[in-house]
């Protein structure tokens, strides 16, 4: 991760307590460019140390990825910085009961897709997650600094980190509250389903269905 240089501040439009693949997610997601010119800001504060790129054998602990989180991992510019290599797409799936007596089968090429998911380290993603947010203007990503203590003062929230310093919330101002309405809504259209012509794969570039991590 290259490093960049923030101007210290104790005021944040958006705070987000805890890193690791949702965390991190978020964070890329409301600080896209247009709101990084109107001066938007989201802090990360997280306990844990900085993440690192994997190495040697793969980590026991893998996440499932759905089509709708690779899209938001695309979108949020993450995604191309996975290495191929540590990354496996599943074109079939099937799923039996304790007795044998049932089964159901899933199959990419019944969606006209071609993989059902991906398999990967959430330790390889975390890491693209923070390398993402390095270059993104208005996302600070704190490690090694987590949230002790959370306040309310004056109608402000005043929120202490691990070496005793603390970030408030100032008084909002109007275009804050719409700006931050505005790509929550954003957020919430990329988990819907997107309706397409039965049988033919959606190249649209629209969010498709299913939730963010299975």
């Amino acid at each position: 991760m290259r490093e960049k240089t923030m101007k210290e501040s104790s005021h944040t439009d958006i705070l987000i307590i805890g890193g690791g693949m949702a965390g991190g997610l978020q964070a890329l997601l409301l600080t896209d460019k247009s709101l990084a010119e109107q001066g938007f800001t989201v802090r990360v504060l997280d306990g844990a140390p900085a993440p690192a790129w994997p190495d040697g054998e793969p980590a026991a602990r893998v996440s499932t990825l759905s089509e709708a989180s690779h899209w938001l991992l695309r979108h949020a510019g993450a995604w191309e910085r996975l290495r191929p290599a540590r990354v496996q797409g599943y074109t079939s799936m099937r799923v039996w009961d304790q007795d044998g007596t049932g089964e159901v089968a899933f199959d990419a090429r019944d969606a006209g897709a071609e993989y059902l998911g991906w398999l990967l380290e959430n330790d390889h993603l975390t890491a693209a997650l923070y390398d993402a947010a390095s270059e993104r203007d208005g996302l600070d990503w704190q490690c090694g600094k987590a949230a002790t203590a959370i306040h309310r003062e004056q109608g402000r929230w005043r929120v202490e980190a691990g070496d005793a310093s603390s970030i408030r919330d100032m008084p909002r101002k109007k275009n804050v509250d719409v700006r931050l309405k505005k790509v929550l809504r954003s957020m919430q259209l990329a988990l819907r389903s997107v309706e397409g012509s039965e049988g033919e794969r959606d190249t649209s570039g629209e969010p498709p269905h299913s939730v963010l991590f299975n």
